[in-house]
Parts: C-alpha cells; sequence; structure tokens
C-alpha cells in the first residue's frame, strides 16, 4: 500500500475503487538541468544572461549556415500564433496543412536566386517582427493588420508567378 501511495503521488499510477489501479506513466523523467534553473535572484538572472550570450550568438550563427531557408521556423512562427489563440478549433484546422502552409516548402533550394531568396527572407523577418510587436502590445487589431499584411503580400508575390 505504501508503494503505490508513494507511486501514486509521483503521478506514475492511478488507483479507482472497485477497479484497481493502473499505469498512467511509465516512469519518471529525470529533469534536464536546463529545467531546473529558476532565475529567483539578480545574480541567477545576470548567470542565465551570461548564458545566454554564450550559446545564442554561436546558435544564430549556426541557424544562418544551415537555417533552409528557414522553413520549419516560419511554420512554427505561425502555429505559435494559432496556439497562442487558446482556440483548439484553430489549431485543428490548421494543424493538417502542415510545413504546406509556408509558400515556399516546395520550392528547390537550387533553383532559388540566393539574392532573391535573401531579400525574400528580410522581408518575411521584418513582418514577422511586426507581427510579434503588435501582439506582445497586447494591440490586436495592429496584430490582425499586420498579418493581413503579410499574407496579402506574400499572395501577391505568388500571384505575380501565374502570369
Amino acid at each position: 500500500r505504501e508503494a503505490i501511495a508513494y507511486l501514486r503521488s509521483m503521478g506514475l499510477v492511478e488507483t479507482r475503487r472497485g477497479i484497481g489501479t493502473r499505469v498512467i506513466s511509465t516512469g519518471s523523467e529525470t529533469p534536464l538541468p536546463a529545467r531546473r534553473i529558476r532565475a529567483n535572484t539578480l545574480d541567477d538572472i545576470l548567470h542565465v544572461l551570461e548564458l545566454r550570450l554564450t550559446l545564442e550568438p554561436r546558435a544564430a550563427a549556426l541557424a544562418a549556415r544551415r537555417g533552409d531557408q528557414a522553413r520549419r521556423e516560419d511554420y512554427q512562427f505561425h502555429r505559435a500564433i494559432i496556439e497562442a489563440a487558446h482556440n483548439p478549433f484553430f489549431l485543428s484546422c490548421y494543424e493538417p496543412l502542415s510545413q504546406e502552409a509556408i509558400p515556399r516548402a516546395r520550392l528547390i533550394a537550387t533553383e532559388l536566386d540566393t539574392a532573391s531568396t535573401q531579400r525574400y527572407l528580410e522581408m518575411v523577418a521584418q513582418e514577422h517582427g511586426a507581427i510579434l510587436n503588435a501582439i506582445l502590445a497586447h494591440d490586436s487589431e495592429g496584430a490582425r493588420e499586420a498579418v493581413v499584411c503579410h499574407f496579402s503580400r506574400a499572395r501577391e508575390t505568388y500571384a505575380a508567378y501565374r502570369s
């Protein structure tokens, strides 16, 4: 009984009167060191910033070199917005699109002009920045307008190739 109570307190098993005990988790995960970091003091915050100043610039440099035109990151940005809306039906409609939601995801990298691609990605980054800034400022109309502008520009860009 004590062992079952202990396992239940860890969230590993569930007991129901008249039904019995069943496993609801197959094992406890050992928390990763980063999950144990708690920046509760000014010194802790400075240490975390020191870590990020060491880690993130290198990660940014590698991402620029290995970014595959940021297709996955672009999808994740838009999916995060859908998730932040906290409407499960939005997500269920968006998820089947997967990376197909990103128009350039199907384009073959070797067929793209490098300079044009760079300009395009810079424009996308600016538009994403406008969307994010509006969301962070709790400016719902500004966020809506920024997304409409972003998708309208993308639609016009791709529609020009049809002609």
